[in-house]
C-alpha cells in the first residue's frame, strides 16, 4: 500500500510490467499472480485472466507522492507524468527540473490531507485487497462491503 518508489520488488514490477499498460496501474504477466488497484472493486477484476495463486495486491494510488518521489526527479521527467495520466493526476502538471522533485518532496509532507483513495490516503482499500488474497472461510463480498463500510465510517480525517 503507498509502496515507495524505491522498493525493490514495485520497482521490478513496474520496469518488467506488460506491454502497453501504463506504470501507475502496470499490468504485469497478464495479471496472473499481481494486481495493481487504486480501485479494487474494478482494479481487481482485470485483467479477465485468471487470477491465480499466490496473490498480491499492491495498493497504488496514481497521485501518491510516496510511490513516485525519487531523486531521479530532479533531473529526468517521470513516467508518471506520461500520457495517459492517471486518474486523478492533473493535465496542468508538467515536468520541470528541480522543480518537479520539490514539488513532489513537499507533496509527501501534505499528501494524507486529501480524501481516499488520493495522496497518500486508502481509507478501506485494504479491506478489498486482504478480501482478495486471504479471505476468512466462507467470506462473502457482503462481507466485504460490511468491513469497508464499518472502516470509512470510522476513518480518521488525518
Amino acid at each position: 500500500m503507498g509502496t515507495p518508489n524505491f522498493a525493490p520488488i514495485s520497482q521490478e514490477i513496474r520496469d518488467h510490467r506488460d506491454a502497453g499498460s501504463p506504470v501507475w496501474r502496470p499490468l504485469y504477466d497478464d495479471g496472473r499472480n499481481v494486481r495493481f488497484a487504486q480501485f479494487p472493486e474494478e482494479d481487481l477484476r482485470r485483467p479477465a485472466s485468471v487470477w491465480g495463486r499466490p496473490r498480491a495486491v499492491v495498493l497504488q494510488n496514481a497521485s501518491d507522492p510516496a510511490v513516485w518521489w525519487s531523486t531521479d526527479l530532479l533531473l529526468h521527467k517521470p513516467e508518471w507524468l506520461d500520457n495517459p495520466l492517471g486518474p486523478d493526476i492533473t493535465s496542468a502538471i508538467h515536468w520541470f527540473p528541480f522543480v518537479t522533485f520539490w514539488q513532489t518532496t513537499v507533496d509527501m509532507a501534505v499528501s494524507y490531507g486529501v480524501e481516499a483513495p488520493h495522496g497518500h490516503r486508502y481509507g478501506a482499500n485494504p479491506v478489498d485487497g486482504w478480501a482478495a488474497i486471504v479471505p476468512p472461510a466462507g467470506w462473502t463480498e457482503a462481507d466485504t462491503e460490511r468491513l469497508r463500510r464499518h472502516i470509512e465510517e470510522r476513518e480518521s480525517p488525518y
